[in-house]
């Protein structure tokens, strides 16, 4: 219909023009009668159908708007939005419950022309700018977050969340109620127990069949030789492994604490008893273990109705009449002798049949020299997350001897608190004897002394005396091939022992009577047995 003379053309297609005007426009052009029906049929269908879209449109954003409000409302922070120019666009009933005010009469408005609004636009515009920050609102203190809104890069509103701290405090308490609730759970396993010497391989294989039993575990072993481990260990291999696993430190908990906090009270049983009362760690153990740890401490007065609850299966809580069926297994542990105890009378004989019908002893470092460089390179990689600065080889090169020498009364928690004490002091530099903490130090230099290593050094001396020449550690170590800083070790024990003496300057090392009579006798053993006498 576009004339031939038009050279562009520009389409406005359907819009929202008064009927009138296009009638006077298909009148102009003569085109009223023949396109009436256009008008009528194309254009008005094309009008309803933008009209439907701008309604379907209207109801998305009030959907929207809806749902966006009702997520604002229900935030457990307080939520105020402002433009660019601090006009109110939104603010939620926490928000208006923090700064004490009413929305209805700010919303929309500009924070700047009341007074109530200089008050909020204060608090929330206190430096930083960005980011959170601290505030007071008259006796609470709050957590204001900022986050910039913007549209083609150009600043158009900020929203503020902010975060009352006593609730924080609150949802922080309930946090740790609840992970107590569920702590109750054994983290170890037999794959977590490291060591390939005989005795560990032989009490591991052991351990792992007294798991499947039902009978009471008693663990006898040193301190620090790792009873919780096996504890944990074998109720995560029995069939209890999807029940409670509850821990129960004898030697922590104060005499007049025991039975409260093993078999429960009821409410109102004695001064300060919770309210409702509280169940017991037996009760909470029921369906799967229970640990008595250090049960070598337990007071002879407790022991009695400890045994009565083995025997009966069933505990009463204090200040109750009604007896409560339990289900569980025990496994108890002392780092001391039962039997001696028992010969004492410190400690029920009865209890103690009851307690140790499988028993499992388990054994010290010191019997399991081969585990003891594994042990140290895995507390090594530990204390550095598994990204050390030097390979574990390296690191523990020159203190070798000192760690294997050495009878580690504290077992493996000694030796991981010896090897993180040397990743602190020597972090990326490898630790030399020297460093050693004084005990380990002594125990290694008196097993160095012991060794071969000491009878060759002492007749290198005495050959030196012998030809007139003088000898020190530097020359010592180049002769018999041990390290300059064990030899020194040697000759500082072997001087303490009266072997040898230490002469300054060029004369050396002189070798005593006592230390010639050793060379030509028997051995180091008995020349330290002759000095002991």
């Amino acid at each position: 219909m576009v004339p031939d003379f038009v050279e562009k053309i520009i389409d406005i297609k359907t819009r929202k023009i008064d009927l009138t005007t296009l009638v006077e426009i298909l009148k102009v052009l003569d085109l009223l009668d023949e396109k009436a029906n256009l008008l009528s049929a194309r254009y008005m269908k094309d009008i309803i159908d933008l009209i439907k879209k701008i309604k379907n449109m209207a109801d998305f954003n009030s959907r929207i708007k809806n749902q966006l409000q009702t997520i604002i409302n229900t935030v457990h922070d307080g939520i105020v939005a402002l433009d660019d120019e601090n006009n109110l666009s939104a603010i939620n009933p926490i928000a208006e419950e923090i700064f004490e005010i009413c929305s209805k009469e700010l919303l929309g408005t500009n924070l700047n022309n009341t007074k109530v609004g200089k008050r909020v636009l204060s608090i929330l515009k206190v430096e930083p700018t960005e980011g959170e920050k601290f505030a007071r609102i008259k006796d609470r203190y709050v957590v204001i977050k900022s986050s910039e809104i913007k549209e083609d890069h150009k600043l158009i509103g900020t929203v503020y969340t902010i975060k009352d701290v006593t609730e924080i405090q609150r949802l922080e308490e309930e946090l740790r109620r609840k992970l107590r609730r569920h702590e109750h759970f054994a983290r170890y396993t037999f794959d977590d127990i490291v060591g390939n010497s005989k005795s560990i391989r032989e009490t591991v294989e052991l351990a792992r069949r007294i798991a499947k039993s039902q009978s009471p575990v008693l663990i006898q072993g040193e301190s620090g030789t790792g009873k919780e481990l096996f504890a944990q260990a074998i109720h995560n291999a029995s069939p209890r492994r999807r029940g409670p696993f509850v821990a129960v430190n004898f030697a922590a908990l104060p005499e007049s604490l025991i039975e409260s906090e093993l078999f429960g009270y009821d409410e109102g049983a004695f001064t300060g008893a919770k309210k409702g009362g509280m169940p017991g760690l037996f009760e909470q153990a029921h369906g799967g273990t229970i640990f008595l740890d250090e049960i070598g401490d337990a007071p002879l007065s407790f022991q009695v109705r400890l045994l009565r609850v083995l025997q009966e299966k069933q505990v009463r809580r204090i200040g109750s009449s009604k007896v409560i069926p339990i289900d569980v297994r025990v496994i108890s542990a002392t780092n001391r002798d039962l039997k001696e105890l028992v010969e004492k009378g410190e400690f029920r004989k009865d209890l103690y049949y009851r307690l140790s019908v499988l028993p499992l002893r388990l054994p010290p470092l010191r019997e399991r020299k081969e585990d003891i460089l594994t042990l140290a390179e895995i507390f090594y990689n530990e204390f550095f997350q598994g990204k050390p600065p030097k390979s574990a080889i390296e690191y523990f090169a020159a203190i070798k001897e000192a760690l294997l020498n050495y009878d580690w009364p504290g077992n493996i928690r000694e030796l991981q608190n010896v090897v993180e004490y040397l990743v602190n002091v020597s972090p990326d530099k490898i630790p030399e004897p020297e460093i050693l903490p004084e005990e380990l130090r002594k125990k290694s230099v008196s097993r160095l002394a012991e060794t071969g290593d000491a009878i060759r050094i002492l007749k290198e001396i005495a050959l030196a005396n012998k030809e007139g020449r003088p000898i020190g550690r530097r020359s010592l170590s180049k002769k018999t091939g041990i390290s300059e800083g064990t030899v020194r070790k040697i000759i500082n024990e072997l001087e303490e022992m009266g072997l040898v003496k230490v002469r300054r300057g060029i004369k050396g090392l002189e070798i005593l009577p006592t230390g010639n009579r050793l060379i030509t006798s028997n051995g180091m053993s008995g020349i330290i047995n002759e000095l002991k006498s």
